[in-house]
């Protein structure tokens, strides 16, 4: 079974704005290729254990010719109880070479580009998130 690690992302914060005054902060994300029919894009996408389901922006799916607005409509409630609208259609993407083709939501994300989450990250692979030594692995 291979093993991915890849270090967990440092963002800089404005201490004044930030309700622990905080400098930066990390967050488990981690590099991805999104395919679609007129090629692919990489970008970063948030490991989420508590995000039901796969989530792209939909940006990225006109960015590879991805006709996401086709797809079964779906309202999702994300943390702060809001509803957020999401097209679900089938699409691949790849971690360093390993391939995955699921049924994915796509949406105006507020924060990052992609989120993967239990259907289509968590059920696929075995996940590690170890912020003590800042870094997550993926067993697939």
């Amino acid at each position: 079974m291979p093993s991915l690690k890849f270090p967990y992302l440092r963002f800089r914060t404005n201490p004044s704005r930030d309700p622990l005054r905080r400098q930066s902060f990390q967050r488990p994300v981690i590099p991805l290729r999104l395919f679609g029919p007129t090629g692919y894009i990489d970008t970063h996408a948030l490991v989420d254990s508590g995000s039901d389901g796969t989530v792209f922006d939909h940006e990225l799916a006109e960015a590879v010719g991805i006709d996401w607005k086709k797809g079964a409509f779906h309202e999702v409630l994300s943390v702060d109880g809001s509803r957020l609208p999401v097209q679900v259609s089938s699409v691949s993407y790849e971690l360093e070479g390993h391939g995955f083709l699921i049924d994915a939501g796509f949406a105006r994300l507020p924060y990052f580009k992609a989120v993967l989450g239990e259907n289509g990250f968590f059920d696929r692979v075995i996940v590690s998130l170890d912020y003590g030594n800042n870094r997550v692995e993926v067993k697939i």
